[in-house]
């Protein structure tokens, strides 16, 4: 398929060093030649550098052909495909797109942020769109991409339709993913040395937006939605989750915490989950929240927090809930319990992520100062913590949103 000569060159060096693929070609093409240090998909060019014969695919067997970490570029507003039907193959020639060895996926980006999206779009079906297998440090950095359409076949731990990643050390950034079928992103089988980072980005997992096997996740200025299992689905005794300023919003289920693993969440919003904000089950489950807001979780019950009956360990602090179903924290903890929380509704207030923002009578507004609460920190949104709303000394807000000083209009019910 020829593309216009905006979707840029497809350039490459060889020999030892990383090589540099810019992909022209937006259609489903394996590459004719792994290992050769070019990306073509047509036998002998008259010029193997020719933008319009550089697939994804084919730049993707290109470096896994390589154990060098290797940097394929999209371009922002095209929409790659991933149609060829395989699902069993590992090697990128058919199905998902394998990657075996380290390998940056990106757009253009400005002061480190992408200048926008490439879509992945799965046809059909066929399978997810990205299967990461076994790649150590410094491993693979997916930035500025929209996958689209994926389902999970062939085996059946392969659970994602966005993005498998198996004992890999992986970023995931400023990304939004919303698969066809299966999870959002699934890891597993991750070790203290090969972390799974998802930081900017939004996940919209069919099943579980994010689902974690015996791995180790950080999940960062991120939202995790509409989800119809769990925003994070977290199992076995090897598992850590940190979230970070992040907001899991309108699942079955905020956070499942099951089967001996933990999960720390760090100044979030934790809102609209159907049955309850996190749920923890399991003698040697683990659980802590602290400067966090629980906000309308349970629909039928009070449900911020479900325990299970096998005494999982939980340390909430410094929160704010909307119910009492959590339990009460430590002598230094200043939790609010049965109060209203007042948040908007989910949407685009600023950043890449949509967010909650707290209203004017929220109480999350100002609601600390500590050294915690550091000026020049940011929240969810990149907007910066420790704003004076209420006048006075520089505060922070609880939860994920900081209630920024130059908000003019306001949801309706803010105004009363």
């Amino acid at each position: 398929m020829r593309v216009p000569a905006l979707l840029l060159l497809a350039t490459v060096s060889t020999g030892v060093h990383a090589a540099t693929f810019q992909v022209g070609n937006t259609a489903d093409i394996p590459d004719i030649a792994p290992g050769d240090g070019f990306c073509t998909v047509v036998a002998n060019p008259d010029d193997p550098t020719d933008p319009a014969i550089c697939t994804l695919r084919a730049a993707i067997m290109e470096a896994n052909a390589s154990p060098n970490q290797d940097t394929i570029i999209l371009e922002p507003g095209a929409t790659y495909l991933v149609s060829i039907p395989g699902a069993e193959e590992d090697n990128a020639a058919s199905g998902d797109l394998d990657i075996l060895y380290p390998v940056i996926i990106r757009v253009p980006e400005a002061g480190g942020v992408p200048v926008g999206y490439a879509t992945i779009q799965v046809v059909e079906r066929v399978d997810a769109a990205f299967d990461i297998l076994n790649v150590p440090a410094p491993g693979v950095t997916l930035s500025g991409l929209r996958i689209r359409g994926g389902d999970h076949q062939g085996s059946p731990w392969n659970r994602a339709g966005g993005i498998n990643v198996w004992s890999s050390h992986v970023r995931l950034r400023y990304l939004d993913v919303d698969s066809e079928a299966g999870d959002g992103v699934f890891s597993a089988q991750g070790s203290a040395s090969r972390v799974t980072s998802i930081s900017h980005s939004t996940i919209s997992g069919a099943t579980d937006a994010v689902s974690v096997v015996n791995s180790r996740v950080d999940i960062v200025s991120s939202t995790l939605a509409r989800a119809t299992n769990s925003g994070l689905y977290v199992q076995q005794p090897q598992s850590q989750v940190l979230v970070v300023e992040s907001t899991i919003s309108g699942n079955f289920d905020g956070v499942s915490v099951v089967f001996g693993a933990r999960v720390d969440i760090v100044e979030s919003t934790i809102a609209d989950n159907t049955r309850a904000g996190i749920w923890i089950n399991g003698s040697q489950s683990i659980a802590s929240a602290i400067r966090s807001l629980f906000a309308s979780n349970g629909h039928s019950n009070d449900r911020a927090c479900w325990l299970g009956d096998q005494n999982p360990t939980v340390t909430m602090e410094d929160n704010i809930y909307d119910d009492h179903s959590c339990p009460q924290g430590g002598e230094g903890d200043d939790s609010l319990f049965d109060t209203p929380v007042y948040l908007s509704l989910l949407g685009d207030h600023g950043g890449p992520t949509p967010t909650h923002r707290p209203m004017t009578v929220s109480p999350a507004v100002d609601a600390y100062i500590g050294t915690e609460c550091v000026q020049g920190d940011e929240d969810q949104r990149g907007m910066p913590r420790a704003v004076a709303w209420l006048g006075g000394e520089p505060a922070c807000d609880i939860g994920a949103v900081e209630l920024e000083e130059d908000v003019i209009f306001f949801d309706q019910v803010d105004r009363l």
